[in-house]
Formats: C-alpha cells, sequence, structure tokens
C-alpha cells in the first residue's frame, strides 16, 4: 500500500481535483497549491465531511442544504460499500505525508468550524423554545409546537449521528 501510495500518478489525487488538474497527472508535490485548494474548499464547497464521522457528517450535510437531503438516521446506519479494511495496513501510513496530508488537515478544521457553527444554531433554536414557554413572542400555540417538533427533531438526529462513528 505504501508503494502504491507514492507513486507519482496517485499521491495528491484529492489536492489535483480540487484545483482542477487531471487526478492520475504525474506532477511533482511543489507544483500543487494546497494554499489554494483550502481556499476553494473554504469558499466553494459549502460542504465538507469527514468518513471517518460518517453519521456525524450525514447530519451536517442536512443542516447545510437545509432538507434538500433530509437526514435518515435508519439509512445512515447502512454500509452500502462493505469490503474489507485492514486497519493495520493504513497503521503503516502514518508517517506518510503530501499535499493530500496537509489538504485533508484543513478539511478538519474546516469540518469542526462548520459543525459547531450548525450545533450552536441548533441551541439556539431550543433558547427559541424555552422563551416562548415563558411567553416570548410566537402568534399561535401552534407556531410554537411546531418550533418545538424541530428542535425534537434535530436533538434526535444529532444524537443518533454523534452515536454511528463506527463507519
Amino acid at each position: 500500500m505504501r508503494e502504491y501510495a507514492k507513486r507519482p500518478e496517485v499521491r495528491n489525487v484529492q489536492t489535483k481535483m480540487i484545483l482542477g488538474i487531471y487526478r492520475y497527472a504525474d506532477r511533482p508535490d511543489d507544483s500543487l497549491d494546497v494554499g489554494e485548494a483550502i481556499r476553494r474548499l473554504r469558499e466553494c464547497f459549502p460542504f465538507v465531511g469527514l468518513q471517518e464521522r460518517w453519521g456525524e457528517s450525514l447530519w451536517l450535510f442536512s443542516r447545510t442544504m437545509r432538507g434538500a437531503a433530509p437526514f435518515s438516521a435508519a439509512r445512515a446506519a447502512v454500509n452500502t460499500r462493505p469490503g474489507a479494511y485492514d486497519r493495520e495496513m493504513v497503521r503503516h501510513l502514518d508517517d506518510y505525508a503530501d499535499r493530500d496530508t496537509e489538504l485533508y488537515a484543513a478539511v478538519v478544521q474546516i469540518y469542526e468550524e462548520r459543525l459547531a457553527a450548525a450545533q450552536a444554531a441548533r441551541d439556539e433554536a431550543l433558547l427559541r423554545v424555552d422563551a416562548s414557554r415563558q411567553g416570548g413572542g410566537y402568534e399561535s400555540a401552534g407556531d410554537l409546537s411546531r418550533l418545538e417538533q424541530e428542535v425534537k427533531n434535530l436533538q434526535s438526529q444529532m444524537d443518533t449521528a454523534v452515536g454511528r462513528q463506527e463507519f
């Protein structure tokens, strides 16, 4: 696996694709502007997710796209591409570094920032429900009931997503 990862045509595949370079192009590491790739992720990609945080990433995707792909805890738990994954083999790549390694570190940071913002929005909705229970400005009991149900659904989805980290 290490030999495959070091092949020039497969190094930095993610960085190349984000920069619009053919993924199997044989390009030296120093010719790839990882800073530009990170900028594009921040400014042009409304969503980034992490496979190792699959359920949580699906919840974040659903929140980011505002229901374009409603979150389903049942579907988040289904591995549609089962196969062998040798954790020992991957562990041997711990000292491997290339532009994609730098890119991945930035993706984790971007993901954490966006996840925190989505969780804060969920928490703000919870606070609005609490305020409305204490006489805060909802026009009808139906408005309050719908908001309470939305918050309840969000909390349940997040709890389920966070619990499904085995992917």
